[in-house]
């Protein structure tokens, strides 16, 4: 019995060699039976008879083991065929999701995104992982048969098939590492696109957070038109109003910061870049108003102040002058009133 080892339908043939394997058991195994009872009988060629049981008995050994080789070698292929099949299709999941023009905008959705892409990657890594183990595994079964070279005492009688499966199985092996490498460059593309996604809106949420809180103090900032009454008053309107100025630096300094880093997701090819670094423009140029608005209050607290100061200094002489210019009546004793001297 002839084994091929370079067939191309090794599951059928798995089956096949099963049945093979199981028809021949009954045959083989009444020649010995007869050849027992003319041992038995026949004592004159009991010796001929013996050795013939023997050799019968070495050649049915041998075929058990070439059949029992065949199944492992069947055995290693048809699992290395499933794992290779459960590659395919963590692919295809894979492939269809980079493949997906859907561009979430808000942050959980694109995060979701990124998580779903990731989940699948990882799983197409660890079935790669299974199909080669497998591979591998009848691979080197394969060259461990190509090295003897033969199933019995014909040389070199399998040596070509056993290579020819060699180099069938090795191309399977190349062929799932060039299709992963294929799809490693779509699964980057699309994982760029998504972190520029949730880059950008990041910075969305943050830039709309600061345009808020801006639009909220410009307002208050617009409402505040109290400057006093008084130096004292004045002064502690602007004693308040100094706080306002560490605040709006920061603010402006962050809105500097998104402003950056949108210019960065502009230079980097980001879809909706542009339109987002005419937004964070905006934003750091009404931050740039609001610290000129709180400037200019405080300069106009300052003179406030100063007036009130000046005011105070040329109050008070003429308080003085007021008290002395004031008119004074003399009486003379138990004179009343109509005794006054105009």
């Amino acid at each position: 019995m002839k084994v091929v080892y370079g067939d191309q339908n090794w599951p059928n043939a798995h089956i096949t060699g099963k049945k093979t394997r199981l028809n021949k058991q009954s045959p083989v195994e009444e020649l010995l039976r007869q050849a027992d009872q003319l041992i038995a009988t026949q004592k004159p060629r009991a010796e001929v008879y013996a050795a013939m049981a023997e050799s019968l008995g070495r050649a049915w050994k041998d075929i058990n083991s070439n059949l029992e080789l065949r199944k492992q070698i069947l055995d290693l292929n048809v699992q290395y065929h499933t794992k290779a099949q459960e590659f395919f299709d963590k692919m295809d999941a894979l492939e269809a999701s980079c493949k997906d023009t859907v561009v979430p905008i808000e942050i959980e959705a694109v995060k979701n995104f990124l998580a779903a892409i990731h989940d699948l990657r990882r799983a197409l890594l660890e079935s790669l992982m299974g199909a080669l183990q497998a591979g591998n595994s009848l691979l080197g079964k394969l060259k461990e048969l190509g090295a003897e070279g033969t199933l019995d005492s014909r040389p070199e009688r399998i040596r070509s098939s056993v290579n020819r499966a060699i180099s069938q199985v090795q191309g399977w092996l190349d062929q799932l590492h060039l299709r992963r490498q294929i799809l490693e460059a779509t699964f980057n593309r699309r994982k760029t696109q998504l972190e520029q996604c949730l880059a950008l809106a990041v910075l969305a949420a943050d830039l709309r957070e600061l345009e808020d809180k801006v639009h909220e103090r410009r307002e208050f900032l617009a409402n505040s038109n109290q400057y006093g009454d008084s130096s004292s008053s004045a002064e502690l309107l602007l004693h308040e109003h100094k706080k306002l100025l560490p605040e709006a630096k920061q603010l402006q300094e962050r809105a500097l910061k998104i402003t950056r880093a949108t210019e960065q997701l502009v230079a980097s090819g980001c879809f909706a870049g542009e339109q987002a670094s005419a937004q964070a423009y905006t934003v750091l140029s009404a931050t740039s108003d609001y610290l000129t608005d709180l400037q200019n209050r405080e300069s106009l607290l300052n003179r406030v102040i100063a007036f009130f100061r000046t005011a105070q200094t040329f109050a008070e002489p003429a308080k003085d002058c007021t008290y002395l210019q004031s008119p004074v009546y003399e009486t003379e004793p138990n004179s009343g009133a109509a005794g006054l001297n105009l």
